[in-house]
C-alpha cells in the first residue's frame, strides 16, 4: 500500500512572512539560526509552509503567550493582498463589507489587514455595505484599526463609509454607472459633495480597485459589472476557510497542514522567534512512486508556492497535477512551464488545458528530448529526480523524487531553467 505522505525528521522548513510582519533577524545559535519576527499589536498574518522544532502552538508561542490575544489559520484564495501592491498611492479602492455579525470570525481578520495595508500605502479608501449589517461591521473594523491615531488617515479626506445599499447585483451595476446617483450622503448623512474623497469620483471608471468581502457570488457580481465592462481590477479579500485556534480547536500546528497561513492577533508588540537550520541546502523529503503517493507529495507544494512555480518537465499527462498548476494560477502564482514538443498535443497532454488556463507554456523545438524533471517554487523549494508527470511514472514505473529547501541549488536550476524558457 502507498503512504499518502512521508515527513523527515528533523526538517525545518523557512517561515515565509508577508503583510503585518516587517522584521526577521537572524542569530547563529547552536547550528540553528533564530529568525526574530516582529509582530505588532493587532492582527499579523504569516504564511506556511513552516514545520517548527516542535509542532504545539503552546511551544512555539510560549515566549510571547502574555500578549497573544488569538490564532486562527488562514487558506489565502484571493489576491486582494498582490492587487494592493499593484496600485499607487493616490490611487482609489473601493470595498464592500458584505458580512454580517455572524460571520465575523470568518471574515473580519483578513479585512482588517487589507485595509491596514492600503491605510499605509496612502490609497484612498470608498467602504460601502451589501450586507444590511454591513454598517455594524464598519464600526468594528475602524475600532480595530484606528484610522487616524495610527496611520494619520482623516475621515473624508483619506476614507469614507457610504452605508448599505440593497438590491443585489442590480445595485452593483448601478454603483458602477454613477456611484452619486446611488449613494447622495454618506452613512452619516453629510452629503456626497461636500466630501474631499468623492471629488472626481463617478463611476467604476475612477476606482483602481474593488475588493469583494463575503460569499463567492458576490465577488461574481463585481467581475460582471465592473470588471468585464470597465476594466476596474476585482479580488476577493477572503475565503472561507477558518478555523479558531480556542477551547476544543486543534492545538498541534502540524493540523494546519491544509490552509496556507495562519494569523495571530497580539494585545501589543513583541517577537516570535522561529528556530530554523542556518545551512543553506534542507533535505525535505525524498518518495519512491511504487511505495508511495508521489503525485499527493507534488500536489502538496504546488498548492504551498506563494509566489512563484518553474517547471520543466518532459510531459504532463497527470490530470491532477494540471488541475493542481491551474488552482495555483488562479490564486495568483506567477508560473512558467516548459516541456518536450512531443507532448505538446499527444493523447492525454495537459498543454492546451493549461495554455487555455492562462498559464504560460512553451516547448522546445529540437529532435532530442527535453529530458528534465524539476520543479523550483518560490526561488528556494527544489523538486527533482527521474519522475515524470504521467500517469505510468505513479503507477507503473520505479521513479523517485527528492524535495529540497535551497536557495543557491535553486539558482543553478534556474539558470538552466532560463537558458531553455529564452530559446523555446
Amino acid at each position: 500500500m502507498k503512504t499518502k505522505f512521508r515527513r523527515l525528521d528533523g526538517i525545518i522548513l523557512t517561515v515565509l512572512i508577508s503583510m503585518s510582519i516587517v522584521g526577521i533577524s537572524p542569530a547563529s545559535v547552536q547550528g540553528f539560526t533564530n529568525s526574530e519576527i516582529v509582530l505588532f499589536e493587532g492582527w499579523n498574518l504569516i504564511s506556511l509552509p513552516f514545520t517548527p522544532e516542535d509542532f504545539s502552538i503552546e511551544v512555539v508561542l510560549a515566549d510571547i503567550s502574555d500578549n497573544v490575544e488569538s490564532v486562527w489559520s488562514y487558506f489565502r484564495a484571493g489576491g486582494a493582498i498582490d492587487e494592493i501592491k499593484n496600485i499607487a498611492e493616490s490611487d482609489v479602492c473601493i470595498i464592500d463589507i458584505a458580512f454580517d455579525t455572524s460571520s465575523w470570525d470568518e471574515y473580519m481578520p483578513t479585512t482588517i489587514v487589507c485595509i491596514q495595508e492600503l491605510f499605509k500605502m496612502e490609497t484612498k479608501i470608498i467602504l460601502f455595505s451589501t450586507y444590511i449589517e454591513g454598517p455594524i461591521a464598519y464600526e468594528h473594523l475602524m475600532g480595530e484599526i484606528e484610522p487616524y491615531s495610527r496611520y494619520e488617515a482623516d475621515y473624508g479626506v483619506d476614507y469614507v463609509y457610504l452605508g448599505y445599499i440593497a438590491g443585489g447585483e442590480a445595485a452593483v451595476a448601478a454603483l458602477a454607472n454613477d456611484i452619486k446617483s446611488v449613494f447622495s450622503s454618506d452613512y452619516y448623512g453629510t452629503p456626497i459633495n461636500y466630501i474631499p474623497i468623492m471629488v472626481g469620483i463617478n463611476s467604476a471608471n475612477d476606482i483602481q480597485l474593488v475588493l469583494s468581502t463575503g460569499p463567492d457570488d458576490y465577488y461574481y457580481y463585481y467581475i460582471r459589472q465592473w470588471q468585464v465592462p470597465y476594466g476596474t481590477p476585482v479580488s476577493r479579500i477572503v475565503d472561507s476557510k477558518w478555523k479558531s485556534y480556542s477551547s476544543g480547536a486543534p492545538s498541534d500546528l502540524a493540523e494546519m497542514v491544509e490552509d496556507r497561513g495562519y494569523w495571530i492577533k497580539m494585545k501589543a508588540n513583541d517577537i516570535l522567534v522561529i528556530h530554523e537550520y542556518a545551512a543553506d541546502l534542507r533535505l525535505i523529503d525524498i518518495s519512491f512512486s511504487r511505495t508511495e503517493d508521489t503525485s499527493s507529495i507534488l500536489q502538496y507544494w504546488i498548492d504551498r508556492a506563494n509566489e512563484t512555480i518553474r517547471l520543466m518537465v518532459m510531459c504532463i499527462t497527470q490530470d491532477e497535477l494540471a488541475e493542481a498548476l491551474v488552482e495555483a494560477h488562479n490564486r495568483g502564482v506567477d508560473i512558467e512551464i516548459y516541456i518536450d514538443n512531443l507532448y505538446v498535443s499527444s493523447s492525454g497532454s495537459d498543454f492546451s488545458y493549461l495554455q487555455d488556463a492562462g498559464i504560460d507554456i512553451r516547448s522546445d523545438d529540437r529532435s532530442a528530448y527535453m529530458h528534465h524533471k524539476v520543479m523550483i517554487i518560490d526561488d528556494h523549494i527544489v523538486v527533482t529526480g527521474s519522475y515524470n508527470w504521467s500517469a505510468s511514472a505513479e503507477d507503473r514505473n520505479d521513479e523517485n523524487t527528492i524535495i529540497l529547501d535551497s536557495i543557491s541549488i535553486a539558482e543553478i536550476y534556474m539558470e538552466e531553467f532560463n537558458r531553455l524558457w529564452t530559446q523555446g
